[in-house]
Parts: structure tokens; C-alpha cells; sequence
């Protein structure tokens, strides 16, 4: 059960709430073993992203909790991608190579070389 947090903010997402709805994509993380990294992430993310928690508040109640509790989801899916895309599955991923250069019309894309040496 989650607990409401002061100032009629919506219920933290935890753990749980978050291995519950993204499991699925994240099989390793189910593993206790990995309570520390969940748990440091969502923390991060609510660090990061503290206005999340204000973009619904002016809608019904429950709308602005299940929207601001996914949307926090997503985030914590997004930054344990960002950060171990080797955690992930079914998730299309560069594994962590950087973007050189991007281009809209005609899309056009072009990855970082990744070879661990640095050029001039």
C-alpha cells in the first residue's frame, strides 16, 4: 500500500509499483538483488523531474495520481534504459552510443564511434 505524500501530491511510485508494470521489460530487476539500483532510480527521477508532480494537479483526483504515477514509470523505465540498456529487453536501444549527428527531413542518423579511442 502506498502512502500519500504531503501537500495532497500523488503516492510515490515504488518498487513494486514500478516491477508490477515494468517487469516485463526488466526481468533482472525482479531479483531482490537489485532493490538498491530500483530504488536509487526512482529516487533520481523524482529528483530530476520534480515538476512531473504538477502538470495534472488542476484535473479530478484520481486522473492526476494515475497520470503523474505513469508518467514518473516511464521516466524510471527511461533513465535504467539510458543507464543499463543491458537490463532491458524488447526495448530497441543503441547500447549506450552516442549520437553524432541526427537529421529530420529525409532522416538521417549517425552514431559516435565506439571503438574507446579518442580522436583529435
Amino acid at each position: 500500500m502506498q502512502v500519500n505524500t504531503t501537500q495532497g501530491k500523488p503516492p510515490r511510485i515504488n518498487r513494486e509499483w514500478f516491477r508490477a508494470r515494468y517487469g516485463q521489460n526488466f526481468p533482472e530487476l525482479l531479483s531482490m538483488e537489485y532493490d538498491d539500483m530500483v530504488d536509487n532510480a526512482i529516487e533520481s527521477v523524482y529528483t530530476l523531474f520534480a515538476g512531473v508532480c504538477d502538470i495534472w494537479n488542476h484535473l479530478e483526483r484520481n486522473v492526476y495520481v494515475e497520470k503523474t504515477q505513469l508518467c514518473y514509470g516511464l521516466l524510471v523505465a527511461w533513465y535504467l534504459t539510458d543507464l543499463n540498456p543491458t537490463f532491458a529487453e524488447g526495448v530497441m536501444t543503441t547500447g549506450g552510443i552516442g549520437v553524432k549527428a541526427k537529421k529530420i527531413g529525409g532522416t538521417q542518423i549517425m552514431f559516435a564511434d565506439n571503438d574507446g579511442t579518442k580522436k583529435g
